[in-house]
């Protein structure tokens, strides 16, 4: 057996199915691309589904690549196991062969067989396999050609032995997966560990599906017109097995990894530290990976997994004692392992560091009040005399607050409390279809359905705005389904195909075009255009006559629309590069939308943007824009392309050949939008507001050109309205309302100072007079309105009750006085007071007024006293 790096087992893999006729592929994005199934890359099929599904044309028959994968939700993932076992993983690099309708079972079990026993040199003898149930025909091909003894074929169920589909739909097909004995070098008891069906000294580490059917949301299954090959071999596993291993975390992959984990704790990797450890390793490894493609942790769809993944880890650490910062250090060592083979996570590596560790002072600091919640939802559960701890408050400490489970656990243990986890596990589903809705909309066409089997159409929208050609498909759209037809009737909606459009499909964050289609006296009106498999789709009501398969029509676009978007579509490749120049290289697109009165720009940063760098970047834009720089739009292969330095993005999609926007001097992108022909025709540009979207990724709303024009025309009215209503000159706008704030400042801060007076002080100062309750009591800067409403609560609570309150202040002395007794008048009571400097109105059941400055209080409360006393004394209550 060969001991090999893994950069060699890479090399190795892709030389050896390189020379058996197939195309070496790179690695697509961990984001998958136009797969609304899909939160991340599962395996290394995913991007050739389309091929599978027959929805577009192999290039070529047969393919390899060694594909960057994460497994972190739903039934592909084994978290729970991550870093326990010696094999598990959320990201790992997965080694695959695939054909599409060429090869089928033997060829692609004597590939496999030649790769692992003569080419790497795995002994024979230790090998097993397993083949789905009722596959005799793989049975025959590993038993009578490869010759694999009888006793050494495993007939698994559908559990083990049937891959797929990668999400909710998909290919999917039976499977044949090969084992190596490694009971010796792990250990184990081969008495006791006889079968790979029940021990896991049996470690399976290739896996190789027969692509037959196509299953449905529903799980219904048919036969795939062209059968494929994909095989799936974890680089993790094999380099364990070559490098003589007892688990993948000891690999040359992990040891930077781990190294620098015990450099950044002071920790060994020995004893009750390797399980912490391994988490820690493997899950910084996915939050690098994600992190370089512009996924940062968040409440939502991708952000939500990775927030979780980085909790787990962080969790890990307090394990080992480490209740700091860790996983942005520990970056590093992934960088130091793979960057030479995944050139994006070093150029993104700062970035990515910085956002990671701001999020785990969060973290901390979060787990800490969540803690302190804790103890006072179990301090109200003990005094109410019981001993469960609800599993909204359980779900409560984890989504919201981000307290582990393991944790809450922990203390409800220590305190003698159970925990309703009936509830909790209600509610985690809840938020799981929550998180599923987030990336893909219920009610979303699903446009690549609509666009199977038809031919693309030509785009012809950077040289016209209006083209003529003709209808090469018709869809009716009515209850919310899309139905083929051959001709669309005046009043119905629909989507019209045709063969050159000049109409640009939404993509690439812009909008979709909109317009007319003419035929004849036929009119369609164009209310948005989408794009799917290079199929652009005319969403249309039909205005007038009748639409045919065949017609001739002419397309025009809204002129004054599309160049307002091409407008901000230039505008946010200049804003990309101004943002990168004033803040820094780590500065990446994480996602954009240009329509035509706006643009708004995500883009990965740590900190809100202070106003002068604001101001810098406005000013580098404009710059460019007064300078009317030509704007090249060109084709070039993709390698070309990247290597030129054209900015490419994350999660998009790119064919070997690419269309190449570059504003000399300045920036260089691959984009395939709609953009103006100098930087001239932009006009200007204004950054209008700057917010942050999710942890590390801040957003920036900005518009250009007409759409400028108008937002300062409605700025002046803004200060015409407000000069007007504040008659002050437009100048001294600022300064009136400066003083405006200052007074009610003032004001707030005279309220904050007033004292707070309780309906408890109020009760204790009552005094028995004849058998009511009374008190005439003073305070000092009290709130009326304070003071009223108690009045009011003592009158409903008490019977026979008479309160006067006093507020004494600087300038004034105010009074409030009421009754519940309805034979008092306290209008008379107050006239009859009335030389002693006090006067008031209101109903005779309640009084406000005030009291002369220099008032004798003690001798108005004495006469107070006895008016009321005298007065009650003539009525037989």
């Amino acid at each position: 057996m060969k001991n090999l790096p893994s950069k060699e087992i890479r090399e190795t893999f892709l030389k050896f199915f390189e020379s058996k006729g197939h195309k070496v592929v790179e690695s697509s994005s961990l984001i998958p691309a136009d797969d609304p199934t899909l939160l991340f890359t599962t395996a290394g099929m995913v991007q050739f589904k389309p091929y599978f599904l027959r929805e577009k044309t192999p290039l070529f028959t047969r393919a390899t690549s060694v594909q960057k994968c994460l497994r972190a939700g739903g039934k592909a993932s084994d978290l729970e196991n991550v870093g326990k076992t010696p094999r598990h993983h959320t990201f790992f690099e997965m080694l695959g062969n695939f054909s599409f309708g060429d090869y089928f079972k033997r060829e692609a079990i004597k590939f496999a067989w030649e790769f692992i026993t003569e080419v790497v040199q795995i002994d024979k003898n230790n090998l097993y396999v397993s083949i789905y149930k009722n596959d005799d025909e793989s049975f025959e091909i590993w038993n009578k050609e490869i010759g694999v003894s009888a006793d050494r074929i495993i007939r698994l169920g559908e559990k083990d032995n049937f891959w797929g589909p990668p999400g909710d739909e998909g290919p999917c097909g039976p499977c044949s997966e090969i084992y190596i004995d490694l009971r010796d070098r792990l250990g184990y008891n081969k008495e006791e560990c006889k079968s790979l069906e029940d021990c896991d000294g049996f470690l399976e580490f290739w896996n190789l599906v027969f692509m037959q059917y196509h299953q449905d949301r529903n799980g219904n299954r048919k036969e795939l017109e062209f059968k494929g090959i994909d095989t799936g071999m974890g680089l993790e596993r094999l380099a364990m097995i070559l490098q003589n291993k007892k688990s993948v975390y000891e690999t040359d992959i992990f040891e930077p990894i781990i190294r620098k984990i015990c450099e950044s704790t002071s920790k060994k990797y020995e004893g009750e530290n390797v399980i912490p450890m391994n988490v820690i390793a493997d899950h910084t490894r996915a939050i690098t990976f994600v992190g370089a493609e512009g996924v940062y942790p968040s409440n939502e769809g991708r952000g939500y997994v990775i927030r979780r993944i980085l909790r787990r880890a962080l969790r890990y650490a307090g394990k080992i004692g480490i209740n700091e910062p860790i996983i942005y250090k520990v970056i590093d060592g992934v960088v130091e392992s793979m960057g030479s083979i995944y050139p994006e996570i070093v150029s993104k590596k700062e970035s990515v560091k910085k956002v990671i560790k701001v999020e785990e002072e969060r973290y901390f600091s979060t787990v800490n009040r969540g803690i302190q919640y804790l103890s006072g939802v179990i301090e109200k559960i003990k005094d109410m005399k019981l001993n469960t701890l609800p599993g909204e408050e359980v779900f409560k400490l984890y989504d919201s607050m981000g307290v582990p489970i393991d944790l809450v656990e922990d203390i409800c243990n220590d305190e003698g409390i159970s925990i309703e986890w009936s509830k909790f596990n209600e509610l985690m589903e809840e938020q799981k279809k929550r998180g599923k809705i987030s990336w893909k909309s219920t009610d979303q066409l699903d446009l690549t359905l609509i666009t199977k089997n038809i031919d693309q159409t030509k785009y012809v929208g950077d040289q016209h705005y209006e083209y003529e050609s003709n209808i090469t498909s018709l869809f009716r759209y009515s209850n919310g389904k899309v139905e083929k037809v051959n001709s669309l009737e005046e009043g119905e909606l629909g989507i019209i195909v045709v063969e050159e459009t000049p109409f640009y499909g939404e993509g690439g964050g812009q909008v979709g075009d909109i317009g007319i289609i003419i035929s004849d006296e036929n009119v369609a009106i164009v209310n948005d255009t989408k794009k799917s498999n290079d199929v652009y789709l005319h969403m249309v009501k039909i205005d007038k006559g009748n639409f045919s398969i065949g017609a001739k029509v002419k397309l025009s676009v809204d002129y004054d629309r599309k160049k307002s978007i091409a407008r901000h579509h230039t505008s946010t490749h200049l804003l990309h590069a101004a943002l990168r120049k004033v803040l820094g290289d780590h500065v990446a697109q994480s996602g954009s939308l240009v329509e035509p009165n706006r643009l708004r720009f995500d883009f990965s940063h740590y900190s809100s943007l202070s106003e002068s760098e604001i101001e810098s970047i406005e000013n580098e834009v404009n710059e460019v824009i007064l300078k009317n720089v030509e704007v090249i739009k060109s084709l070039m292969n993709k390698k070309d392309a990247i290597s030129s330095g054209a900015l490419a993005f994350f999660g998009d999609k790119y064919g070997d050949v690419v269309r190449v926007v570059e504003i000399p001097g300045f920036s260089k992108e691959l984009c395939g939008g709609t953009h103006v022909n100098r930087t001239g025709d932009i006009g200007m540009f204004k950054i209008v507001k700057e917010e942050s979207v999710a942890s590390g990724i801040r957003r920036i709303t900005a518009v250009a050109g007409k759409a400028l024009l108008n937002y300062f025309k409605e700025r002046e009215k803004i200060i015409e309205s407000l000069s007007t209503k504040l008659s002050t000159p437009p100048n001294e706008i600022i300064n009136r309302i400066e003083s405006l704030m200052n007074k009610v400042k003032e004001l707030e801060q005279r309220k904050a100072a007033s004292k707070q007076v309780s309906k408890e002080e109020v009760i204790s100062s009552l005094s028995d007079i004849g058998g009511i309750k009374v008190t005439f009591s003073v305070f000092n800067d009290a709130d009326m309105n304070q003071l009223g409403g108690i009045i009011d609560t003592i009158r409903n609570e008490i019977n026979d009750v008479v309160i006067m309150l006093i507020s004494k202040g600087n300038e004034n002395i105010s009074f409030i006085c009421g009754t519940n007794i309805d034979k008092l008048d306290l209008k008379n009571v107050i006239n009859q007071l009335s030389g002693l400097g006090i006067r008031g109105g209101g109903r005779k059941d309640f009084i406000r007024g005030g009291i002369a400055k220099d008032s004798d209080l003690e001798k108005i409360k004495h006469e107070f006293l006895k008016i009321v006393s005298l007065s009650l004394s003539k009525y037989d209550r």
